[in-house]
C-alpha cells in the first residue's frame, strides 16, 4: 500500500491532477494502460472540473472502483454490476483492494490539496480479509470524506 501511496503523490508532484494521480497509479490492477487513465481522467482535476468540489483523488478512487465493478458488456446493460456500486457510492463508501494489512478499521486518511488550500479526512470504515490458495487479499471500505479548509 505504502508504495502505491508514494506512487501517486510522486504522479501528483509531476503535475498529474488528483483523479490522474490515483487513478494512473492503479489502473493496471484493473487491466487500463496509463496513458488511457490519463486521457479519461483529465477534466476531474481541481475538484471535479475545477468546480473545487469533489476532490479528484475521490474521483480516481470513483474511476477505479467502476473499472473493477463493471462487466463491460454493452449488450447486457442490466447486469453490468453497476447497482452495488451506485449502492456503495449512495451510502458514501468505496472499497478498494490492497496489498497488504497494514491498515485498521477506524484507522483515519488523509490527503492534502495545497494547491486548493483543502485537506480530506476519510475513516476506514471496513476492511473485508479473503484467504485464497493463491494468497490473501483485503479489501477496504471506507467513509465519506470530510473536507477542511487550509
Amino acid at each position: 500500500m505504502e508504495s502505491r501511496t508514494m506512487e501517486a503523490k510522486a504522479r501528483h508532484d509531476r503535475g498529474f491532477n488528483c483523479c490522474q494521480a490515483v487513478a494512473c497509479t492503479y489502473c493496471d490492477l484493473f487491466g487500463m494502460d496509463e496513458e488511457t487513465a490519463f486521457k479519461a481522467c483529465e477534466a476531474f482535476g481541481a475538484g471535479m472540473g475545477g468546480m473545487e468540489g469533489t476532490c479528484g483523488a475521490v474521483s480516481g478512487a470513483v474511476f477505479l472502483a467502476g473499472l473493477k465493478n463493471s462487466c463491460g458488456d454493452l449488450e447486457k446493460l442490466a447486469d453490468r454490476g453497476g447497482e452495488k456500486l451506485l449502492a456503495q457510492l449512495r451510502t458514501g463508501s468505496i472499497e478498494f483492494d490492497v496489498d497488504d494489512d497494514a491498515l485498521q478499521v477506524g484507522d483515519v486518511l488523509s490527503a492534502s490539496l495545497p494547491q486548493l488550500g483543502y485537506t480530506a479526512m476519510v475513516r476506514v470504515a471496513d476492511i473485508i480479509t479473503e484467504s485464497q490458495s493463491s494468497g490473501t487479499t483485503w479489501t477496504i471500505r471506507l467513509g465519506t470524506p470530510s473536507w477542511h479548509k487550509t
